[in-house]
């Protein structure tokens, strides 16, 4: 019976050794939720650490690195291999860190570009954060010229060299998306909903 207790507990063996499209999966490591295309994990190690482990793997090994943003808060690497862009998000959590690992197949969120390059951190439904290496001036940039055209009508936009926010509607459907600074890159909230 203590066997079966014991297989129930998650475990640092419960990782796989890799992860979607074929990364590396930092180990020791406990598997928190797998999706398709999607692998959340936590270590005790530190975000440091951890971020040093993937620039070290991802430079070698047939991988081509499209984007890299580490800084104390975190860490993000966009790469190319066997026809596949894999993100990878590295982020400090109390006891150790935490890696979300995602073939970047997303876009856009209901018609919404999501900048790129940038390492998804959540998502749930009508809603997505994720982070960016390059600065809050040059995404906010990017989200103004994208709403400047395209059908999009802008109800509110504020844009400082802190932050940006806007308001958008197009063809029955609204969004807010606000950008923010995260290290020495910055963050995206994207919130969609339907118009009544």
């Amino acid at each position: 019976m203590a066997t079966a207790t014991t297989a129930a507990t998650p475990s640092t063996s419960s990782a796989p050794f890799s992860g979607p499209g074929g990364v590396p999966v930092y180990q020791p490591s406990t598997v928190i939720e797998r999706l398709p295309g999607q692998l959340k994990l936590i270590s005790a190690d530190s975000v440091t650490r951890v971020a040093a482990y993937y620039a070290s793997t991802l430079t070698g090994g047939g991988w081509l690195i499209v984007s890299k943003a580490i800084t104390p808060d975190g860490a993000s690497f966009t790469v190319y291999a066997n026809e596949q862009v894999v993100t990878v998000g590295v982020l400090p959590k109390t006891n150790g860190s935490a890696v979300l690992i995602t073939i970047d197949g997303l876009y856009s969120l209901h018609g919404i570009p999501i900048y790129q390059p940038s390492a998804v951190l959540s998502q749930a439904a009508g809603s997505l954060g994720f982070i960016s290496g390059e600065s809050v001036t040059q995404v906010g940039a990017y989200y103004a010229s994208t709403f400047s055209g395209g059908g999009w009508v802008v109800v509110s936009k504020t844009v400082t060299p802190h932050s940006a926010r806007f308001t958008v509607r197009k063809a029955g459907q609204g969004a807010t998306v606000a950008v923010f600074p995260h290290g020495a890159g910055s963050a995206v909230v994207i919130a969609h909903y339907t118009l009544q």
